[in-house]
Formats: C-alpha cells, structure tokens, sequence
C-alpha cells in the first residue's frame, strides 16, 4: 500500500512570508507528488481592519515589510502603498468553503487570492474574491452561499483554534511562533507559515514552524516518512509550465529547476513563456 502522508499547512492568503513560500510548496508537489495529502489551514490574521491597528501595524510597516520580503524571495509583489490594512477572515471563510468541495480547488483558489493581494488588491474586497472566483471558473453566488454555511464557519473556528495550539516541539521553538490574544485568551499561536506532517500509519507528527528553508521542510518530511520516493528535479523550464496550472512566477521556477533567477527567466524567455509584470517580478504562462 503507498504511504500516503498527511501535510497541514497554516497560513493565511493576506501574509507576504506565506506567499513566498510558495516556491517550497511547489517544490513538494513536484518531487513528493500524490505521495502528500496537502491541506491548507487558515490562521487568520486579523478579523477586521482595527485588529491591525490594535496591534500598531501600520500600511507604512507593511510597505517595509514587502519591499524586504521580495527582495529577499523575489516573489512577484507590487510594493505600492497600500490604502488601508485589510481584515482576512473574510477571504479565510472563502478558502474553507471552496475546501469543503476541493482541496486542489481551494489550493487555486488561495493562490488567486494571494496572487491578487500580494499585486495591490485588498482582501476583504468583494471584489478581490469575485475576481479569485472568476480565475478559477468558481461561481461567487454558489461560493457566498457556501460561506454562510454553519460548517463552513466550524472548519474556520476549528483552523483557527488548531492554529493557536502548536506542538510541543513546535513550543520549543518560541522564536518561530507568535503571540495572539481574543476575547480574554492569549497565547502563542504558529506564524505563517507553518507545516505538520503527518503519517496516519505510525501517528508519527514532525513541525516545521514558521518560514523555513526546503531543505528543512523536507528533513522533517524524511525524519515522518523516510521512505516515500522522490523524484528528481525537472529537466526544462518547458517541463515545468507542462506540469503548472496557471501562472508561474519566475523564483518558483527557479527553485524547481535549481538555478539563478536570471537562468529561469532565460528558459522562459528560450521557450516563449508569456511574461506578466507584478512589481519587479514577472509571471510566465
């Protein structure tokens, strides 16, 4: 019987961290394939606009917090000043309404919503999640109803709680958490973002809190499962748009293919991939 491992990863489609983690994610699917039940756990940063302001995080700390995040990633990030700090419950709630029917699907979808976000669109815009529906050929009607739905509410609580109750090794790592506090409640809870992998065979639980490097990921992935099988790195920039549903930004295929950025942007550019601007970065189809 193939080993079939459990991948919970919490995140939440407003945080720039998580959006560049993407690469990584990426990079799992690729080498791990159907070998990973992934799933995408929302933390939810903020309930409304005002949490921010409760905790004195300001549109001039994100415009700071982008510009050194996409340096440091170079994931696409328009570093336009933002209007306001959005809340995120709201495009959480409709992540875990398209789960409830897919979880490919909600991963598309929450990559839409990233992808739109992370380009200037606010979160908790009608609009931002009209327009994630419409990427994906997902109807807003069908999805509003979805998110009204009590269930779709108790898998968001259940995320929520889930999220502010890290492991014990991931307690360990203290540095690697955050604090959170809500209706006279506190605690530390995992930042964005954070993977639990999981056999079900063996019960066996390994946590990689907050940002980390592949190769860290794929230590606790060996350390639960040493013995799934790993497929090598792809041999083309053309293999890797073959295997992508939808737009790919170029660190992404720098990381599959295991090269320098300007060395992905040049197979992309040798094969006739179409370049899209978001920032300083581009998408390729």
């Amino acid at each position: 019987m193939k080993t079939v491992i459990e991948v919970d990863r919490y995140g939440d489609p407003a945080c720039p961290w998580d959006y560049s983690s993407e690469p990584s994610r990426l990079r799992m699917l690729w080498h791990y394939s159907d070998q990973l039940a992934m799933t995408p756990r929302m933390v939810v940063l903020s309930d409304t606009p005002e949490d921010y302001a409760k905790k004195n995080f300001t549109v001039d700390k994100l415009e700071r917090a982008l510009t050194d995040i996409q340096r440091r990633f170079g994931m696409l990030i328009d570093l336009t000043r933002r209007a306001r700090m959005p809340g995120t419950r709201l495009a959480c709630t409709a992540v875990v309404a398209v789960r409830r029917e897919s979880v490919a699907r909600a991963e598309s979808f929450l990559r839409r919503l990233r992808g739109r976000t992370m380009s200037g669109a606010l979160l908790d815009d009608r609009e931002t999640i009209v327009g994630a529906c419409a990427d994906i050929g997902l109807d807003f009607a069908e999805l509003q109803e979805s998110m009204a739905d009590p269930e779709t509410q108790a898998q968001l609580d259940a995320d929520w709680r889930a999220a502010r109750s890290p492991t014990p090794a991931a307690l360990r790592l203290d540095h690697k958490l955050a604090d959170w506090e809500h209706d006279g409640e506190s605690g530390r809870r995992y930042t964005c973002p954070s993977w639990v992998f999981h056999d079900p065979s063996s019960d066996r639980v390994v946590t990689a809190p907050g940002m980390q490097p592949f190769e860290s990921l794929e230590v606790a992935l060996a350390d639960v499962a040493p013995s799934l099988e790993r497929r090598g790195p792809p041999s083309s920039a053309t293999e890797i748009l073959d295997w992508h549903e939808g737009p790919i930004a170029t660190a992404e295929v720098a990381a599959l293919r295991q090269v320098s950025m300007d060395d992905a942007k040049s197979e992309l550019e040798a094969v006739g991939a179409r370049p899209t601007m978001v920032g300083p970065e581009r998408f390729w189809q």
